[in-house]
């Protein structure tokens, strides 16, 4: 009753209440396999650029994995899975400066790691671009055609891997793992629970979905005005930065060991990873609904995008121009908080 009396409806608020006990779930879950995750790698004898690229980068990508292709198979909801992918990649640029305000403060992330990581930035801008392309030339070009940009990110995909290991294996750089006590488990309950709180994670991640959808396209209301806020939307943005939660957490504990290149290869891989599932969707919304995915998501997502591909150049620049003049913030920090909350405020007025 207190609630109706500011606006807000009991089926609104049972919504919205849903929409974050499932977030809770996707969370704890997505931390849990993370950590599993990184010691499975630590027992196979996995080297760095696999734990912390590829290995660990991939198990916090998972609940973008499962909401993405919830939201083709259970809901015909491209807009919703292409979203998720680009919003995660522009908030896990933002797990940067969450970094240096809540933990480094008057340090910054990017000064204190190794330039290396410029390689997975870079070959997460051209996924991007692909990704991009894809959703501007789809209605353009025949039918068939549209499968093409698909088949490019999942191949640059894996040249793109093949070359990051290489330079990290060259670079022979010391192992850094999150800490964790599972001394006393063995190669198979590692496994066990590693499997487990997956499953968890894609029930979780399904019921984040139908969620997601019922809150696009709800009418809510603010004073005497309606809206809705769309699939693009809640996909870009509230999705996105559920499903993104694991790597904040992975990331933040990563610094905290000291492990600074681990966290920043976390960010820049799970970016990575996001961008090799559209290749995944793409095949299953084909066999599902006969058309490339590409051909039925909106225009919107080109902005999105572009916002994360300008999110993750200031990275770069960041890591590769190192001033000692002292600031109070610095420019790459308080550019990339700008940007990002300008961009947020765009998403909403074209959703």
């Amino acid at each position: 009753m207190l609630f109706e009396l500011f606006g807000i409806s009991t089926t609104a608020l049972t919504l919205v209440t849903e929409f974050l006990l499932s977030a809770i779930v996707v969370t704890y879950a997505g931390i849990r396999v993370c950590k599993y995750g990184d010691h499975l790698g630590d027992l196979m004898g996995l080297s760095k650029a696999w734990v912390g690229v590829i290995l660990l980068a991939t198990v916090t990508s998972v609940p973008e994995l499962v909401g993405s292709i919830g939201a083709v198979t259970l809901i015909r909801a491209p807009n919703i899975a292409f979203g998720n992918i680009f919003g995660s990649n522009a908030f896990n640029i933002m797990i940067i400066c969450i970094i240096d305000i809540v933990l480094l403060r008057k340090a910054s992330l990017l000064k204190a790691v190794h330039h290396k990581h410029v390689l997975s930035a870079a070959f997460g801008i051209v996924f991007m671009s692909i990704g991009m392309c894809g959703i501007y030339l789809a209605d353009l070009i025949p039918f068939a055609w549209a499968y093409t940009f698909s088949a490019m990110i999942a191949f640059a995909y894996l040249y793109g891997s093949k070359l990051i290991f290489e330079h990290e294996t060259y670079h022979h750089e010391r192992e850094e793992h999150l800490p964790l006590d599972t001394s006393h488990l063995s190669f198979q309950k590692v496994v066990l629970y590693f499997s487990f709180w997956s499953l968890v994670i894609v029930f979780a991640g399904l019921w984040l979905v139908q969620l997601s959808d019922e809150l696009a396209l709800y009418p809510f209301e603010l004073g005497a005005r309606k809206f809705i806020l769309g699939h693009s939307f809640v996909g870009t943005v509230f999705m996105a930065i559920v499903t993104s939660l694991p790597e904040v957490v992975v990331s933040i504990s990563a610094v905290k060991l000291g492990a600074m290149d681990m966290a920043l290869g976390n960010i820049f891989g799970s970016n990575l990873c996001n961008m090799f599932f559209i290749p995944i969707m793409d095949v299953i919304y084909g066999v599902k609904y006969g058309v490339s995915i590409f051909t039925d998501v909106t225009k919107t997502h080109i902005f999105t995008g572009l916002l994360a591909c300008i999110l993750t150049a200031i990275a770069i620049s960041g890591l590769i121009y190192r001033s000692d003049k002292k600031r109070i913030i610095e420019w790459d920090l308080a550019s990339m908080l700008v940007i990002y909350m300008l961009g947020m405020v765009v998403l909403f007025m074209i959703r």
